[in-house]
């Protein structure tokens, strides 16, 4: 959802993707097949593009700006769901799709069927984590300090300035945002932790500039800041054990932009956006793909693959391959 107006400042014509990587650059999806049978792919070609993005397995959903909640698996693409408002996050389980849109959680039978609101008054909802039953999100708010972290419909954590992004490991919750209020004392730019109850909250990091979408992996927790202290695009992706301690530094994104990023054993995969118009998804200081005129949104990871969805507007055209979600092998 809050990606979305990153398009609105593009201008383009002629978009072109460029995959790099460890293979040989191409642009011709599935010209390249790794010794797995994992081949790189254009998965979809939505109008308008596509945001949100969730990896299970072999099976990968999508949301775009247009309100439609795509999955794509060995038969093909399907659609869920077409609510008419943005998606704004997706998450699964064995059984259920659940996505937000304006307002709304609502979740659709992964098997196809009608869709059910699970919650209405959802705030600006993004972010969405299962625990077991219980469903968490981050509702971005209107007005300063308006944001909360939800459990089920009801705040737990609450006077969340511009939150970034949510991560639940290890019976807590990570929150990071440009303010917030930590024992009655305003805090500018943390990465909290709380219980899953949203008691016992603590600040694990202060000062973050501009922070961003925030997960956990391998007892670490990892957050985006998109900028530096001069507010100059010198941000990227750090990290931090759960229980605290001294931040790492996983990657810099010199004159980029970092919108969101994936973290597994093979490092870290970061969609990062540079003026005017060029989009870019690298792992560390190499570029993997590159594209003018759109905007590189979601970016989610296997254990061979790396999946990411591209967006854009009618003054910002399509990349010439029309592709909005692209998988290419490890």
């Amino acid at each position: 959802m809050r990606f979305f107006v990153l398009l609105l400042a593009l201008c383009a014509c002629g978009a072109r993707t460029d995959l790099g990587g460890t293979k040989s650059s191409s642009s011709d999806a599935g010209s390249n097949e790794t010794s797995t049978g994992c081949h790189d792919e254009i998965i979809a070609t939505d109008p308008k593009g596509a945001g949100p993005l969730v990896v299970d397995g072999d099976v990968v959903f999508w949301g775009t700006p247009l309100g439609v909640l795509q999955m794509h698996d060995a038969s093909g693409n399907k659609t869920l769901a077409s609510p008419g408002d943005a998606i704004a996050s997706i998450a699964v389980d064995a059984t259920y799709v659940y996505y937000a849109t304006t307002g709304f959680i609502r979740r659709v039978p992964r098997a196809g069927g009608p869709s059910e609101d699970l919650f209405t008054k959802a705030g600006l909802p993004f972010d969405i984590v299962l625990v077991g039953a219980d469903v968490f999100w981050l509702d971005y708010g209107q007005g300063i300090a308006a944001g909360s972290v939800r459990r089920n419909g009801t705040p737990i954590l609450s006077m969340l300035d511009t939150p970034g992004g949510l991560a639940i490991d290890g019976g807590h919750v990570f929150v990071d945002c440009a303010l917030a209020l930590v024992n009655q004392q305003g805090v500018l730019g943390p990465l909290l932790r709380a219980n899953l109850d949203g008691s016992d909250l603590e600040t694990l990091i202060t000062d973050l500039h501009q922070p961003g979408s925030v997960k956990a992996y391998g007892g670490r927790v990892y957050y985006i800041e998109q900028v530096d202290g001069t507010s100059t695009l010198h941000g990227g992706v750090r990290s931090i054990d759960e229980n605290g301690g001294a931040p790492k530094i996983e990657l810099t994104t010199d004159d980029w932009f970092p919108i969101d990023f994936a973290a597994d054993s093979s490092g870290v995969y970061v969609t990062a956006l540079t003026q005017p118009t060029t989009s870019e998804l690298v792992r560390g200081s190499v570029q993997i793909a590159q594209t003018t005129g759109v905007v590189y949104e979601g970016v989610r990871t296997t254990a061979d693959a790396v999946y990411w969805a591209i967006g854009w507007t009618s003054s910002s055209p399509p990349p010439t391959d029309g592709a909005s979600v692209r998988k290419i092998c490890k």
